[in-house]
């Protein structure tokens, strides 16, 4: 078990470069930056763990930069050479296309800003809503449209979901 979940791991690792990289990134201290929140966190320092000891490569960390603007703006400056980040944003939120588009569609845009992404994660990270089994089973839940009988429920939202149009305004 601890070797097929070892194994996983390192599959996981590498297709964890599904992170937009700078073509400079060879010619000083390797930076990994994440955004800020815990996933991005953890991609962020198993990206540079990995580059680290098998690569051996000497990696510096920017965790927590800030949103999706600010780390894709400092990836575009040089200031960071690689960050993890999700097809939907980069897609739709950064390149302002369908998230149907193949990894050479993308990268053929964004070559003229000097950058590439490179392999996908290997999972799919959609948001999914949450209530509590008691409380949905109370107010007959079942499905996204039961919430409209519902409007005084609280809800916690991030805030680039309620800016995304595949986030609150489509939902």
């Amino acid at each position: 078990m601890k070797n097929s979940l070892l194994h996983l791991l390192r599959i996981y690792i590498y297709l964890c470069l599904l992170s937009l990289i700078s073509p400079n990134a060879n010619a000083h201290e390797f930076t990994v930056a994440s955004k800020r929140f815990t996933e991005s966190y953890v991609l962020t320092e198993l990206i540079a763990s990995q580059l680290e000891n098998h690569a051996q490569m000497v990696v510096g960390r920017k965790q927590g930069m800030g949103s999706t603007g600010i780390v894709f703006n400092a990836l575009r400056e040089g200031e960071i050479d690689i960050y993890p980040e999700y097809w939907g944003t980069l897609t739709q939120e950064i390149l302002k296309t369908k998230s149907n588009l193949s990894l050479q569609q993308v990268n053929a845009q964004l070559l003229p800003m000097g950058l590439k992404a490179g392999y996908f994660l290997g999972f799919n990270n959609t948001y999914a809503l949450v209530i509590k089994k008691t409380l949905a089973d109370e107010l007959k839940i079942h499905l996204i449209s039961d919430l409209r009988n519902h409007p005084n429920l609280r809800l916690g939202l991030s805030q680039e979901f309620l800016a995304r149009s595949d986030g609150w305004s489509g939902l």
